[in-house]
This record gives C-alpha cells, sequence and structure tokens, in this order.
C-alpha cells in the first residue's frame, strides 16, 4: 500500500508555479517618504517599571500555578 501511495504522489503534478518569478516584483514607484523623527530613548525608570511588572506577573502566575 504504501509503494503504491509513493508511486501516486511522484507523478501527479502539483500546480504550475514559475520558479524565476518567486520573490520578485516592481519596484516601489512613488514619492519618496519622509523619515519620522526618532522616538525619545526610555528612561531608566519606565525600564524598572517594566521589569517589576513583569516580575510581578511571573511570580503571581507561578504562585497560582503550584497551589
Amino acid at each position: 500500500m504504501v509503494n503504491t501511495a509513493l508511486t501516486f504522489s511522484m507523478t501527479t503534478r502539483g500546480p504550475f508555479c514559475d520558479p524565476r518569478g518567486f520573490g520578485r516584483r516592481q519596484p516601489f514607484v512613488g514619492a519618496a517618504v519622509a523619515a519620522p523623527a526618532p522616538a525619545p530613548a526610555p528612561a531608566l525608570s519606565d525600564d524598572l517599571k517594566l521589569f517589576a511588572t513583569t516580575y510581578v506577573a511571573g511570580f503571581a502566575f507561578v504562585l497560582m500555578f503550584l497551589a
């Protein structure tokens, strides 16, 4: 039975697809878009708040998982 399935799958053809055209498209045509101004760097307190929130959430999750 396996031999028949392999023979059948090897003789059927898939949908036609030209591999040379894969990933190619026309170049972007249009007016150049101005780059936005860079965002200000986050303050150290923002990083600490994010770390503390993540730590507390992880601690609470593990606490409830083990309970």
